[in-house]
C-alpha cells in the first residue's frame, strides 16, 4: 500500500477513533459506540486495547454474541 494511503488511512482511523472518545465520554456505557471502537482496535493492531474495551462490554451487554465472537478472535492474537 502506498505511504499516502496508510496515512489517510491512519488519519481517518485516529478522526474515528476520537469520535468514538466524545460519544464514550458522554454516554460511558453506551455498548454500540465501545463495540465500534474495539473493532477498530482490532482492525489496527491494538489488540490489548481492544480486549480492554470487550471485557468491560462484556459488563454491558452480557449476552451480545458479537462482543464474544470479537474477544475469541482477539484472543488468538494475543
Amino acid at each position: 500500500m502506498p505511504i499516502i494511503l496508510k496515512t489517510t488511512a491512519l488519519q481517518k482511523t485516529e478522526k474515528a477513533l476520537q469520535t468514538l472518545n466524545l460519544a464514550i465520554a458522554n454516554d460511558p456505557k453506551n455498548p454500540l459506540c465501545k463495540f465500534h471502537r474495539a473493532s477498530i482496535y482490532f482492525a489496527a493492531g491494538r489488540h490489548a486495547e481492544a480486549l480492554k474495551e470487550l471485557e468491560e462490554l462484556k459488563e454491558i451487554v452480557p449476552k451480545e454474541s458479537l462482543v464474544y465472537y470479537l474477544t475469541g478472535k482477539v484472543s488468538i492474537i494475543l
